[in-house]
């Protein structure tokens, strides 16, 4: 099955990445929506991040790489 990383969604917590996916998934934007079990919230390195397994063409998707230097960028390195 395949998985991928989704743009921007890196969290400090398990919480507020549940959030952005519960948002992911809804029907806004003019997309039509994603099917419950198809956005899964996954460890990212020490943070957390929202998987989507039907991605979808042209979809904004990112590297684990990627994901664990943004989360380093965003909450690492002394910030609290």
């Amino acid at each position: 099955m395949a998985r991928k990383l989704v743009e921007s969604s890196i969290y400090p917590t398990k919480t507020a990445a549940g959030h952005f996916a519960k948002g992911y998934r809804g029907k806004s934007f003019g997309r039509p929506g994603k099917p419950p079990g198809s956005v899964k919230v996954g460890k990212v390195g020490k943070y957390w991040g929202v998987f989507d397994y039907q991605p979808q063409p042209g979809g904004r998707y990112m590297s684990l790489e990627k994901g664990k230097r943004l989360g380093e960028r965003l909450y690492g390195r002394g910030r609290r």
